[in-house]
């Protein structure tokens, strides 16, 4: 894969799923316990949607944005060299 890159969306993998640490690059955020799939029950939904982005990036002002009213919550994150 060439630099940089960002990869975003919805993975179907938990970061603590074995085959997640196969995907290059680093994964933005700190939301491992905040569920962006399933979210309307917060203590069983899952984060299986995820910002990656290259080493030459980096992220800052990332969070899990509000229900919609999807199954899924969307990721916001400022992303810069």
């Amino acid at each position: 894969m060439r630099e940089p890159f960002i990869l975003a969306g919805d993975f179907n993998a938990t970061p603590w799923c074995p085959a997640f640490s196969s995907i290059p690059g680093r994964r933005v955020g700190g939301y491992l316990f905040a569920p962006t799939w399933f979210s309307n029950l917060p203590l069983l939904g899952l984060p299986i949607d995820h910002i990656i982005v290259s080493p030459a990036l980096k992220a800052s002002a990332y969070r899990v944005a509000p229900s919609t009213g999807s199954d899924h919550r969307a990721l916001l994150a400022r992303v810069h060299p």
